[in-house]
């Protein structure tokens, strides 16, 4: 043990393990939620590491009982968006702090992983897009789409955040670059 840091998890679909940890977003009250990819859920502990709970990422409505997350951010009512993958569609659900499933809205099924943030100025949902079009998405949380940006030399944009100002920073690992798109995009 390092001082100054704290390790905890390890492999394993037990409470407080994981299978293929995936992002992670601390909340206004300091709770650490952590998507658990393989093991379709969300698990979230203290910030001291300890366990506290967990919920299945489920999709409601939808033949898709459980979705494999891949990101997850929080808005500004403090409600958590989940982006990941089903059987047929990705999806983008809308989660209460204990797990439940608020609301969700489709997207086509593409084999990369997708990034999601919410700039909290405009609660609007941000989704990137890894496949013929890469680029980001900007939805309304009812799904509509808002308008779409990126950068011509973008190919795998995977992780996405929103500055305070509405700046967009974006991870590309197709060539191993970071955007930084103005709130304009």
């Amino acid at each position: 043990w390092k001082r100054g840091m704290i390790t905890y998890g390890g492999q394993g679909s037990g409470p407080g393990n994981f299978q293929f940890p995936r992002s992670v977003v601390v909340s206004p009250s300091n709770e650490i939620f952590v998507v658990d990819m393989d093991n379709r859920r969300v698990q979230v502990h203290s910030t001291e590491g300890v366990y506290l709970r967990h919920f299945p990422t489920v999709v409601p409505g939808t033949e898709d009982k459980a979705m494999q997350p891949h990101d997850v951010s929080i808005d500004a009512n403090d409600t958590l968006w989940v982006v990941g993958r089903g059987e047929i569609h990705h999806h983008v659900v809308q989660y209460s702090r204990d797990g439940d499933a608020v609301t969700k809205f489709d997207l086509p099924n593409v084999p990369y992983f997708r990034g999601i943030a919410v700039d909290i100025r405009t609660n609007h949902i941000m989704v990137t897009e890894a496949d013929v079009e890469s680029e980001v998405k900007v939805f309304r949380p009812d799904g509509s789409l808002v308008r779409r940006f990126g950068n011509p030399e973008m190919r795998r944009p995977c992780y996405i955040t929103v500055d305070k100002e509405g700046n967009t920073i974006v991870s590309d690992w197709g060539i191993h670059a970071v955007y930084m798109f103005d709130k304009s995009g």
